[in-house]
């Protein structure tokens, strides 16, 4: 339990057992704080050079947004997980893991490809 909480550092650290449904209503509400909190290290500030990174980060932070509204009014993890969605596919195209056409044509609109 000592290396538990050395890893934990000050981060909660929430009991729950399997066997005990209750305890997923502890697990969920454990989540729901920590996100809901905002309690999250600050990092260095970001900068972006691109407008399309700029675009996809603002995206990615109303899908956020949408998907915390979602959760203060009760709705359905289904609807929730929609949000979220919208937030990886939004991050993704930063990262490049994913790319709408859009930002693709802004991309290689820069490059000239001749024969």
């Amino acid at each position: 339990m000592d290396e538990l909480r050395e890893l934990a550092g000050n981060n909660p650290i929430t009991h729950i057992s399997v066997i005990d449904e209750s305890d997923l209503k502890t697990l969920k509400s454990a989540i729901q704080d920590a996100v809901i909190s905002r309690d999250f290290i600050q990092a260095d500030p970001i900068f972006v050079t691109k407008v399309w990174q700029k675009n996809s980060l603002s995206k990615a932070a109303e899908s956020l947004e949408f998907a915390e509204s979602s959760v203060k009014n009760g709705m359905p993890p289904e609807l929730i997980a929609v949000d979220l969605r919208g937030t990886l596919k939004s991050i993704g195209e930063i990262t490049g893991e994913t790319a709408s056409d859009e930002i693709l044509n802004q991309i290689f609109s820069r490059f000239c490809i001749g024969k």
